[in-house]
């Protein structure tokens, strides 16, 4: 049986391995109108020049080039993924989508390249800040100890604290080396593609490795927060904010308190209209189900792995479930249930 990230669903560019409880995070299927999303990736690469440009932080260290790079190709990933209603529309956003991978290859060629930390993604988009998209692509699975290699240089990189959080290349560069790490000690392997009576000592397998990488990120992100406040999409990116936001989902059993701060934040972000209200939801849903009370959105369950399907976690006022969903641009329940119960089978359409 194939391991790994042919059990892990993804959802623009997002992998999100589901946990004995927990969910499949789908995020907006775009960035919003073109028009919306051109200036914001006109922002994106003008940050990744301002670093090469103006020696806010040195290119040759590791942080600081993951963030001019992430800023270079969220710039790409947000005007690709914008949404199109004409064929002149589609004709400007190919045109932009354009000139921004020229831009990032002519970035990459002036910055410190390790092909480890710097791979690019699928379609040239939103590029890895680590190995899991590169992986990804490629179909091939790590080991447990070239996942660990990476995540000791990723940490001995940060914990050298060389890369500035004045500088904004160092705040995107952090946030998609927390995205990275967060991610790869949970999609490799992924237990619900196993027998039934494998998959809890599969978890049970991973779970110091994910505790500690967790305690990990929780310390940078509460370091990132005191210095720049919550990292919202609109101002730092899908995969910056994602990052931020995995850590505050998964922190909800051993820091309680970091959850609530961040539901905080994040509903005020939305508020703003910086923020997806998917991630509110899934924030929300999560921080009720770890108190022990219903949720609102239907985003949390667990996978049974007697019969490989997802089941979700009790619901507030079932009635209205589908109204609340919709107001916040959630997928309707019967299409996320259809999503999660794959998940739950490995990737596959079916048990065959």
């Amino acid at each position: 049986m194939r391991r790994g990230c042919g059990g892990v669903l993804l959802a623009m560019g997002v992998m999100l391995a589901v946990a004995p409880a927990g969910a499949v995070f789908i995020q907006p299927q775009t960035t919003g109108s073109l028009a919306q999303a051109a200036p914001q990736a006109a922002a994106y690469m003008a940050r990744s020049q301002a670093a090469l440009d103006d020696h806010t932080c040195d290119p040759a260290e590791i942080v600081c080039a993951v963030g001019i790079a992430a800023f270079a190709t969220t710039a790409v990933f947000t005007v690709s993924h914008a949404a199109c209603d004409d064929a002149a529309c589609e004709t400007e956003r190919a045109a932009l989508v354009s000139n921004y991978r020229n831009q990032v290859e002519a970035i990459r060629a002036r910055i410190a390249h390790d092909n480890t930390f710097l791979a690019q993604g699928p379609g040239g988009g939103q590029g890895s800040v680590g190995m899991v998209d590169g992986l990804r692509a490629r179909g091939d699975m790590p080991s447990k100890a070239q996942v660990d290699s990476l995540l000791v240089r990723a940490q001995t990189a940060l914990n050298a604290d060389a890369c500035p959080l004045t500088a904004p290349a160092c705040v995107e560069g952090e946030l998609w080396l927390i995205w990275d790490m967060d991610q790869m000690v949970r999609a490799f392997p992924n237990c619900n593609t196993l027998p039934r009576v494998e998959v809890q000592a599969c978890w049970q397998a991973l779970g110091p490795r994910m505790r500690a990488a967790d305690t990990y990120d929780r310390r940078r992100l509460r370091r990132l927060m005191d210095a720049v406040g919550w990292p919202a999409e609109v101002d730092w990116g899908r995969r910056a904010a994602t990052g931020a936001w995995l850590v505050a989902q998964h922190s909800g059993r051993t820091d309680p308190d970091l959850q609530a701060a961040v539901l905080v934040a994040v509903k005020a972000a939305v508020d703003a209209g910086k923020s997806p209200a998917v991630q509110y939801a899934y924030l929300f849903d999560r921080n009720a189900v770890s108190n022990q009370h219903p949720q609102l959105y239907g985003t949390q369950g667990r996978c049974d792995p007697a019969t490989k399907t997802w089941v979700m976690s009790e619901v507030s006022d079932p009635d209205g479930l589908a109204a609340r969903r919709a107001a916040l641009g959630l997928d309707p329940m019967a299409l996320y249930q259809q999503q999660s119960d794959r998940f739950c089978r490995g990737g596959r359409e079916d048990d065959d």
